[in-house]
C-alpha cells in the first residue's frame, strides 16, 4: 500500500499547484493578471516553482513526481532516518545558528544539513537512534533540535545511492527554457536554460537547500520584489522564514493557503494594479 510519505509528498504538489491556479483564476475575475519575473520552491516546492516558470508541464511533472515519490518512499522504507529542526533555546539572544563546530559535532552523531531555513533553524537529517544523543548536545549549547516523524533525510548524503534512480526520472521529462528566473535550491543561482534546469534536477534531492541564500539572491535579482507564496503551508512556514531572512520584508510578502488569504492577497494585488 501507499504510506503516509508517498501520499504526503504527491499531497504536497498537487495542493501547491491547485492553489497556483486558484490564484491566476481569481486574478482573472478581478480583472487583473499574475504576472512575476522569478520563482523559487523549498525542497519539493521547486518542482511547482518549474511548473511556474513553463520549463515543464503540469501533466508530465506529475508522473514526475509520483516517479520520485515513489523512489524515496521505498528507499527510506528501508532506513531508520529523520529530519529535524535546530533552532535556539532562547532566540532572542541568538544570531545566526550555523557553525563549522556545529557541523562537525553533528556529523560524529551521522547527522548532516539539509537546510538553511533561515538565520536561526536549520534542517539536519540522520539516524533515528542518535536523536537523543545529539539532543543532549546540542542542548548544552543552547540549541533545541525537534524531530519530524515523517522518516526521510532527503538534502543529505543519506540520499547517494539514489543518485542514478533519481537522474533516470529526469530522462523522461520534457524540459525547456523557463519564461521567467528560477532560483535552484543546490546553488541558489538564478537558471532558466533547459540544460541548467535538468542538470539541477539530477543534483536537488542529493544536495542542501540553500534557502537563505535563495531568498537573497532573490532580492538581489528582482526590484523590486514582492513574494506571493503558494501552497499548502497552513502554518505559513515558507512566509515566516522569508520574513526572518528579509527583515523588512513583511509588506511586500503575500501569502495564499486558504479561502481567507487567497481573498485577502486578490483584493491586495488587485488594488496595486490600479
Amino acid at each position: 500500500g501507499m504510506s503516509i510519505t508517498y501520499n504526503a509528498l504527491l499531497t504536497i504538489f498537487i495542493t501547491n499547484h491547485a492553489f497556483y491556479e486558484t490564484l491566476k483564476e481569481a486574478l482573472k475575475e478581478a480583472n487583473c493578471k499574475l504576472e512575476y519575473a522569478a520563482t523559487a520552491g523549498h525542497s519539493w516546492g521547486l518542482y511547482n516553482a518549474l511548473v511556474a516558470s513553463e520549463a515543464i508541464d503540469f501533466e508530465s511533472t506529475l508522473k514526475f513526481v509520483n516517479r520520485r515519490a515513489h523512489l524515496i518512499d521505498d528507499y527510506f522504507k528501508e532506513k531508520d532516518l529523520s529530519l529535524m529542526a535546530l533552532v535556539p533555546k532562547n532566540k532572542n539572544t541568538w544570531g545566526e545558528i550555523y557553525s563549522e563546530e556545529l557541523e562537525k559535532m553533528l556529523k560524529v552523531y551521522g547527522f548532516y544539513i539539509a537546510a538553511f531555513n533561515s538565520p536561526t533553524v536549520i534542517i539536519i537529517g540522520g539516524p533515528r537512534d542518535n536523536i537523543e544523543a545529539a539532543n543532549s548536545k546540542l542542548s548544552e549549547q543552547g540549541i533545541k533540535g525537534i524531530a519530524f516523524d515523517d522518516g526521510i533525510a532527503p538534502h543529505t548524503p543519506y540520499m547517494e545511492e539514489l543518485k542514478t534512480p533519481l537522474e533516470r526520472t529526469v530522462g523522461q521529462l520534457k524540459i525547456q527554457d523557463a519564461n521567467v528566473s528560477v532560483v535552484a535550491n543546490s546553488s541558489s543561482e538564478i537558471i532558466q536554460r533547459s540544460e541548467d534546469i535538468r542538470e539541477e534536477l539530477y543534483y536537488d534531492l542529493i544536495s542542501q537547500v540553500r534557502w537563505v541564500q535563495s531568498i537573497k539572491k532573490l532580492e538581489q535579482t528582482v526590484k523590486p520584489i514582492q513574494y506571493i507564496i503558494l501552497g499548502g503551508d497552513i502554518r505559513n512556514v515558507i512566509s515566516r522564514l522569508v520574513k526572518e531572512i528579509i527583515p523588512d520584508s513583511s509588506e511586500r510578502v503575500f501569502v495564499v493557503n486558504n479561502a481567507d488569504s487567497l481573498e485577502e492577497t486578490v483584493a491586495r494585488l488587485a488594488k496595486q494594479s490600479l
